[in-house]
């Protein structure tokens, strides 16, 4: 769990370990890290249903993504890796 500052803790957390920090089901912080350009990838676990509406995970923050890789199971779940583009890189 994190305390305070979101974009500070997950900072400090980055620089402190070696391996892959992971978020789960967390839209919010999704979010709001992404707007301050602190997510690498992206793996998503996609189940087709419809729901109607909900909020978007990406809110208002453009994100530029390759597909790493994408598997479909026989009941239709998806499970994709996407590497997202630097905001600073698409600036020049």
């Amino acid at each position: 769990m994190l305390k305070g500052d979101a974009i500070a803790a997950v900072a400090e957390l980055k620089n402190s370990t070696d391996g892959d920090l992971v978020i789960l089901g967390s839209g919010a912080l999704v979010r709001e890290l992404a707007a301050a350009d602190m997510i690498d990838r992206y793996l998503l676990t996609i189940i087709p249903v419809v729901l109607g509406k909900g909020t978007r995970l990406f809110g208002d923050t453009p994100a530029e993504m390759d597909v790493s890789t994408a598997i479909v199971s026989s009941t239709g779940i998806v499970v994709a890796e996407y590497a997202v583009r630097s905001r600073s890189a698409n600036e020049h």
